[in-house]
């Protein structure tokens, strides 16, 4: 039994990993983010106004949905780092509907974000703002309305009236959060952000979040990750072996 623990930390140890290490954790605001204003015309946008929103509107909007996109530079995590925690922090300005769902999911196509800025009912889009139908508006579409993202959520966490809600990847449901951004660190070209999407079933759900643009509260990920070290496994090898007090074969002659 000795001797397989023994391998174990030798196998740790060649492989760069250290026993209990903690590992780095980096802290970033969007490097982008938009709401997505439900209009078939993608001729309403927000890209640069100091909150984003999501669910949908009551009667006096016309019961139409909003959606959230956001991307984050994570270009100062080494490509080869290994990512074992993740979590996203945002800052409720005004929330209706009480306490819903508000899920992540991983865009699959790029966006860009645009200089709109308006309210909940959004503004004018102008070139290169993201749109319900517009990746870039006006020539670089969605395959789909609304924005093109795996159908499952990489994340979940209920969101009532105010405070800070956490999408935490140690919470059970939000596993693939971690996944997500160690596909967007070990290949960036992949890196389109999360769209968020909250309870578009029942209408008088729309929420607004701080933005990156905003003057506080702006949306965080925390991103906890280790670098392996290069190590060899023929000298550890050795070294192994001689800590062990197990002898080398014998050459045969």
């Amino acid at each position: 039994m000795r001797l397989q623990r023994a391998w174990v930390a030798v196998i740790g140890i060649a492989c760069g990993i250290a026993p209990g290490a903690l590992g780095d954790v980096i802290t970033v605001i969007p490097s982008k983010d938009n709401s997505l204003f439900e209009d078939p015309s993608g001729s309403l946008s927000g890209g640069a106004s100091s909150a984003i929103f999501l669910g949908r509107l009551g009667s006096n909007g016309n019961n139409l949905k909003r959606r959230a996109v956001m991307a984050f530079d994570l270009s100062a995590i080494p490509p080869n780092a290994v990512v074992t925690q993740v979590s996203l922090t945002l800052t409720l300005l005004k929330g209706n509907g009480g306490d819903t769902p508000v899920d992540l999911h991983r865009l699959t196509k790029n966006w860009t974000e645009g200089t709109s800025n308006g309210t909940q009912q959004g503004v004018a889009s102008t070139p290169g703002s993201a749109t319900w139908i517009h990746t870039s508006y006006a020539s670089a579409f969605w395959t789909n309305p609304g924005g093109d993202f795996d159908a499952a959520a990489s994340g979940s966490q209920r969101v009532g009236g105010f405070g800070a809600p956490v999408w935490d990847s140690s919470v059970a449901g939000n596993q693939l959060m971690v996944n997500n951004v160690q596909g967007w660190v070990s290949n960036r070209a992949s890196n389109f952000g999360w769209i968020l999407i909250g309870d578009e079933v029942n209408t008088s759900t729309a929420k607004e979040i701080a933005s990156r643009e905003s003057s506080f509260g702006q949306p965080s990920l925390s991103v906890t990750y280790s670098v392996p070290e290069p190590g060899t496994i023929g000298v550890i090898g050795v070294i192994a072996l001689a800590g062990l007090g197990m002898r080398r074969p014998r050459a045969i002659a």
